[in-house]
């Protein structure tokens, strides 16, 4: 099993937010073709950020 965290965005612009879901998003779907390897998602909570609702 492998546990991924979001990533944070660290450039102030939170228009750019998207940026880090997308990136986080590729990455589970990429691991998860490995069939040997499960993936936890962890502090993807798109409810919070604002543009998301």
């Amino acid at each position: 099993m492998m546990v991924v965290w979001s990533f944070q965005n660290l450039t102030g612009n939170p228009h750019l937010d998207y940026m880090t879901i997308g990136f986080i998003t590729e990455l589970v779907m990429e691991i998860t073709r490995y069939q040997d390897v499960r993936v936890l998602m962890y502090g993807l909570e798109t409810q919070e950020r604002p543009g998301f609702n």
